[in-house]
């Protein structure tokens, strides 16, 4: 282990670990970096505040909420299990149902054969 202050540093290195324990924690800078092969942030609430990009994947686990605009772009997402939409709702391309078109040129046949629009 090493610990190591001068004027404007603080070093702290050790081998196996580092842990600190108190009721609180602030950290205030400029910038910060963390680099690890993996981690865990375990927390009854966390707020992030500012942020411009995640890289990589990310799974979150439980409810993901979000407030304010939100987008998508890129290789696309996929949503899995029931959700719901309050609000409206714009699709520009084609929307499908189990692989039936269900959009804008979606068409129904009539009992007489005619196809007609669903509105």
């Amino acid at each position: 282990s090493l610990l190591t202050i001068d004027k404007t540093n603080i070093l702290m290195s050790s081998s196996d670990s580092i842990a600190l324990k108190t009721k609180a924690y602030t950290l205030d800078c400029t910038t910060t970096a963390v680099t690890a092969k993996t981690g865990t942030l375990t927390a009854s609430n966390y707020g992030i505040t500012a942020i411009t990009s995640i890289k990589g994947n990310t799974d979150v686990l439980g409810t993901f909420g979000v407030v304010g605009a939100t987008a998508f772009s890129g290789g696309g997402f996929s949503l899995a299990g029931s959700g719901a939409i309050t609000g409206n709702v714009t699709i520009d391309g084609t929307l499908l149902n189990n692989g039936v078109n269900v959009g804008s040129t979606h068409k129904h046949t009539t009992p007489h054969g005619v196809s007609s629009n669903p509105y």
